[in-house]
Order: structure tokens, then sequence, then C-alpha cells
């Protein structure tokens, strides 16, 4: 293992590297920002994938092609330096770094035709730009720049890049786990917070689909014959959102909400759509149990409920072992000017399940841009330099932790 005295010596040459390759980073982001590939939509997606497998090979990874029916993954490994992996540690185990990100974005086929990539000043425009196509972008020349200046360390790095994170990461989730449950430090390169800094803790999410069956009858002629779905959804739709307690860092949001058929019939059937975000698993098993009780209270006689769903990731806890890789990534990042600093988010990332398969995780390691998932999504191109020069400090002086 390495440190900052270490880093500081390999500063400078990963910099001017870095800087000098800062156009094929430019032109490596267009070519993969000028593909759709939203969730879903499997061409582009394994164009991106097979992209990215090319550019880690480039750079001494071996990268593999993981199928998926919604969309491939890639998987990359780069032994420890001469193939051999550091065994130190108290398991006996080799130590392992991961870096992860997602290669699918939230917009429709045929959004690269309306806006294509584009440069305006020194800010680059173009669906997943900043989400999240730049941090892969970064981690492949990261691991370029210690292929090229003889910097991998004596670990294995490992690289997973998935195509579905968006919806959850439904056909992904599994290696996330194994990948996880094997690494001593993992590197998430979702974009930076609006203040730069990296998250240490995530929100876990749950999402539920309550579905309200009641009987039909005309709304004028026999009204009372009916069991209205709308009226009870309506008031388990105002105890599950008084189940939002910010304090203890709960929202609960019904976000959709549909019934009935005509406006002058008793409706026989209404549903709603259902986020939960929740800090911590103590606090997710309460809030869960608490919106189960609410869907199968008969608020209306007659009417029936069903709930669907669960918990989709759970929460990203900070415990010490983050909190100590933080403070050693922050020292790095001090030695090419950045005061990294750390925040929580209530959005859900794939550094989630990392996290809770037992690996210190550090999330928000990307480049720097806002209006993800908007038509105004930018990413800051002088950021991407940095972000890449510290993710390859990292990775060369690590683990900063290892696990037990």
């Amino acid at each position: 293992m390495g440190g900052l005295s270490a880093a500081g010596g390999m500063k400078q040459g990963l910099l001017h590297f870095l800087h000098a390759s800062e156009g094929e980073m430019i032109s490596l982001l267009e070519r993969v920002v000028n593909v759709d590939s939203g969730t879903g939509q499997v061409e582009g997606l394994n164009q991106v994938a097979d992209i990215y497998r090319a550019e880690l090979e480039r750079s001494g990874v071996r990268a593999e092609i993981v199928q998926a029916a919604q969309g491939n993954h890639v998987l990359g490994r780069r032994p420890g330096e001469n193939g051999k992996a550091d065994p130190a540690g108290p398991s006996g185990k080799p130590a392992i770094s991961l870096v992860i990100g997602h290669m699918d974005t939230v917009f429709p086929a045929g959004t690269v035709a309306q806006r294509p990539f584009r440069i305006e000043g020194r800010c680059a425009f173009g669906p997943g730009v900043e989400d999240m196509k730049s941090g892969l972008v970064c981690a492949v020349f990261a691991a370029r720049a210690l292929e090229q200046l003889g910097l991998w360390p004596g670990h294995d790095v490992r690289f997973f890049f998935n195509a579905d994170e968006e919806v959850r990461s439904p056909t992904s989730a599994h290696i996330f786990a194994r990948e996880g449950g094997l690494a001593d430090e993992v590197y998430v390169l979702e974009g930076a917070r609006d203040d730069g800094s990296v998250v240490t803790a995530r929100k876990g999410s749950a999402r539920f689909q309550l579905t309200v069956s009641g009987r039909p009858s005309h709304s004028g002629a026999n009204h009372a014959a009916g069991r209205s779905a709308v009226k009870a959804l309506a008031h388990k739709i105002l105890e599950l959102e008084a189940l939002t307690d910010y304090g203890r860092g709960i929202t609960v949001n019904v976000g959709v909400v549909r019934g009935g058929m005509t406006f002058n019939t008793v409706p026989a059937e209404a549903w709603c759509d259902l986020d939960v975000r929740v800090p911590d698993p103590e606090i997710a098993a309460q809030t869960v149990e608490a919106v189960r009780r609410i869907a199968a209270a008969e608020h209306v006689p007659g009417t029936t409920t069903r709930l669907e769903g669960g918990i989709t990731r759970p929460p990203m806890v900070r415990t010490d072992k983050i909190a100590r890789l933080f403070l050693a990534v922050r020292g790095l990042a001090a030695l090419i000017g950045r005061d990294l600093t750390e925040s929580t988010t209530g959005g859900g990332s794939d550094g989630c399940l990392t996290a809770a398969a037992g690996a210190p995780t550090l999330d928000g390691l990307g480049p720097k841009g806002g209006w993800a998932h908007t038509p105004d999504e930018y990413l800051e191109l002088d950021s991407l330099v940095p972000c890449a020069a510290l993710l390859a400090m990292a990775l060369a002086t690590g683990p900063h932790v290892r696990r037990a």
C-alpha cells in the first residue's frame, strides 16, 4: 500500500498525462453521449457497452461483456501488478478495489437526434453527459493513466458498468452484491454534488403499488349500493403521506394516482404508486410495516386492497470504514488542490448495493455538472481531469480500508 507520500510523487505525472489526454476524454464522451442508451434501449446500450469494453482493454484491463436482456453490462479485472494480488489483510484474501457506474440514461429513443452532444464555452451538453457517461470516461482514463505510467497497484482493481441503474438494477443487482461482497473499497462515479462534495450516505428506497377494489354502481340511481375504491384509497393516501417524518429522515410520496371509469359511476377500482425513502435498515423495516398496516386496513367497508412492492435499494449507512475511506481520499484530493467535503442524499444509487454487501463505499466521485434527467443536463469540462486524477491516485495507493 502507498499513502500521501506515494500519491505526492505520482501527482505531477498523472496530471500531466491526463491534461494531455483531455481532448481524447472529450472525444470519447462525445461518442457515448451520441448513442441513445435509455434504460431498455438494448441496441444502444450494447453499443455503448462495446465502446467502454474496448476502451478498458486499451487501458490494460481485461474486460468482458456480461449479457443481459435489458442491455449488456461490462465487467473489467486488472490483477495486481505482475498478476500478483496483495494477500495482506486480516482475511488473507487478495485486496480488491472496485469502480462502478451505469451506462443507461432516462431519455427516450430519438433524443440524440434532437439534441446531440455539444460544447458551449467550458460546458458540454447532451443526454447522459453528467449522469453518468462522463464518470465512466473518467474511470477509463484513470485506468489508462495507471497503465501508461506503470502505476497499477499490487492489489486487484475491478470495474463494473451496468445497463439498468435507472430502473434500480434488476439484472445487475446480483453482480453488485457479489463484487461488493469481495471488495475492500468501492468508488462510485456518479456525478459530484452541486457543491463538489462526495456522498458518504444515501437513503434506501422502496416502491409500492396499492390497488383498491370496490363495487360499482350508478352514482345517482343506486349510489348506496356502491363501494368506492377511490374513497378508500383517499383515506389510505392521507395516512401514507403522514408517515413522512423529516426529523427521522423518512419521506413517503404518493406520486401517481388513478381510479374510476366515468364521473357518474361509483368507482370499483383505484390505485397509486408510492415512493419511500429511509435512512437506515431499522427505520426501513418500521416504515415498511406501517405501509402494510395502512394497506390492510378497511377504510371503506366492502373494499379490499392489494399491496405489491418492497425495498428496492437498501440504505447506504455512513459506517466508520466509510468515514475512514473518505478521510483518506480527502487527503489525496488536497494534493491536487481540491478541498473535498462529504454529504448525504435521499437519492439512491448502486453504491447502496455494494455498501449493503459490506464494502466501504464512496459515491458521487464523478465530474461535476447539473440538471440531470432534464433537457438542460450539462457537464463542467474542467472537472474531468481532476476526477480522473483523484480516482487514479486512490486506486494506486489503496486499499485504504481493509475488510475484516
